[in-house]
């Protein structure tokens, strides 16, 4: 190497040294991040929970693009804050958000993907990162304590429960195992109100081609009807049919009913179908002492997803995946060892990497965003929050049910309800809880959702926040009221 290239290796050094902050400057960084963090709080709840965005992408672009020198730290967080960049759209962490599925963010998750960033482990190997991928599975065996899976288990910390699901499937059906020429006999069973992240997962691992058979609900329940279940793949097998994958929801996201699991493991073990339990949204809810019967049966399921960014209120970001046969997740995921990673030793101490348990190869830790914050606050504190959102939706049933018009059908198991105004005609019905939705979301102070049910359109909450307390649940309510009396008179009911 001559004397240039020495003299550019030393200037490019110097440039590089640029990008390890001194501890002053890293105080600094972290008082002004902290700063609007602060400011964010203070007038959370003051500001719209949702919010129309102009849709002006040319001048984000214009304003926000890369440059070759940096910028001031309080230059771009002030740019940001007062920007396209962090306006209109919908604010999960608001405790008036009552729609889709709620999580909240609690402060002690940032702090510990905060470290997490800032340590920066690999944990897809264990040898690699062995206290990181512990606390992981420590996380994992405390969820499959929970659910009642038993030793041998084994599982994942995902990115939520679309990825939990997508290996769940590829699990099961590397297990059957179903092949490709079997793809277009394989048949899997839902319901109409099984959320779609299954559809995606099999349209993904190139099964698209499978048979999918919606099985009837249960009444008003919109749980799945066994007893039909058992009638269709009977039917199936005789039809020369390949019965693969049985859905069950501990908690759906539409209506938030929990199906007859342990029904469901009856058929499941008769007819040699991988049973899976979707509970993103209502697994947690196994923490209330009152509801724990609703997942008898859950033991026997063959997968299970959960999302602590769901009951747990963790940041977006994720999920559990748990296999009750750890060495089926372990047979699906794992491949030969890379040459890279050849001079690691083995021993009788390791535990499963990650990266045998999932499709993700590079992985960094999603253990102590959950870990920090249940062993800061304690168990019990976020059952109690559960709780309240149980009661709270209770609460909300028994009032949106007294105002004249409304149907609020079937009754809340979790903290899902759904309802609509009667105008008595299915049209006008149809018109008016449409406007009614639109104007108590574009009033900005109470976001909720819609969803159709057996052909119906109905309006939707759900109280999964964890600042989500009776006084928002009574400004929804009176909203509602407010509207639907503008709306009565508009369409003369």
């Amino acid at each position: 190497m001559d004397q240039e290239q020495l003299s550019r290796l030393e200037y490019l050094e110097q440039q590089a040294r640029l990008l390890d902050i001194k501890q002053d400057d890293r105080k600094d960084y972290t008082d002004t991040v902290n700063q609007n963090v602060d400011k964010f709080y203070s007038e959370l709840e003051e500001s719209p929970v949702f919010s129309t965005w102009d849709g002006n992408t040319a001048k984000l672009v214009e304003d926000y693009t890369l440059s070759e020198e940096g910028c001031k730290l309080d230059d771009i967080l002030e740019a940001y804050k007062d920007s396209a960049l962090n306006s209109g759209g919908l604010s999960p962490a608001h405790p008036c958000h009552l729609g889709y599925v709620p999580g909240g963010g609690v402060y002690p998750a940032a702090l510990g993907d905060y470290f997490t960033a800032v340590t920066n482990r690999y944990a897809g190997v264990f040898a690699l990162a062995p206290g990181v991928v512990c606390l992981e599975n420590l996380l994992i065996s405390w969820v499959a304590d929970l659910i009642g899976y038993p030793s041998g288990h084994a599982g994942n910390l995902t990115s939520g429960g679309t990825s939990a699901t997508l290996i769940a499937i590829a699990t099961a059906r590397d297990s059957m195992p179903i092949k490709p020429r079997d793809y277009e006999r394989a048949v899997v069973y839902v319901t109409e109100v099984t959320h779609n992240c299954i559809a995606k997962s099999m349209a993904v691992l190139g099964m698209r081609d499978s048979i999918t058979r919606q099985i009837p609900m249960k009444g008003i329940s919109t749980t799945m009807d066994v007893q039909q279940l058992q009638l269709q793949i009977n039917k199936d097998k005789k039809d020369g049919l390949l019965p693969f994958l049985l859905v069950g929801s501990l908690g759906t996201g539409i209506t938030g009913s929990v199906d007859p699991i342990g029904e469901m493991a009856d058929v499941a073990k008769e007819h040699n179908v991988w049973l899976h339990v979707d509970a993103a949204y209502g697994g947690f809810f196994v923490l209330v002492d009152e509801i724990k019967c609703l997942y008898k049966g859950t033991e026997r399921s063959d997968s299970i997803v959960i999302d602590p960014h769901k009951g747990l209120f963790l940041p977006y970001g994720s999920g559990i995946l748990l296999v009750r046969d750890g060495h089926k997740l372990f047979e699906a995921n794992s491949l030969t060892k890379v040459d890279i990673l050849q001079d690691l030793k083995e021993d009788s101490h390791m535990e499963y990497s990650p990266c045998d348990l999932s499709f993700e190869l590079t992985k960094h830790s999603r253990g102590l965003r959950m870990w920090l914050p249940l062993k800061l606050f304690g168990v019990r504190l976020f059952a109690s929050a559960l709780e309240e959102k149980l009661l709270l939706a209770k609460y909300f049933y028994h009032k949106i049910s007294a105002m004249e018009g409304f149907v609020a059908v079937p009754a809340p198991v979790l903290s899902i309800v759904v309802f609509y105004y009667d105008a008595k005609d299915k049209e006008k019905t149809d018109q008016f809880n449409r406007e009614l939705l639109k104007r108590i979301v574009d009033d900005g102070r109470i976001f909720i959702s819609s969803v159709t049910v057996r052909g119906i359109y109905h309006l939707r909450i759900c109280v999964l926040n964890f600042r989500t307390h009776r006084k928002h649940i009574d400004l929804c309510l009176e909203k509602i009221e407010e509207n639907m009396t503008f709306l009565k008179n508009k369409f003369n009911c």
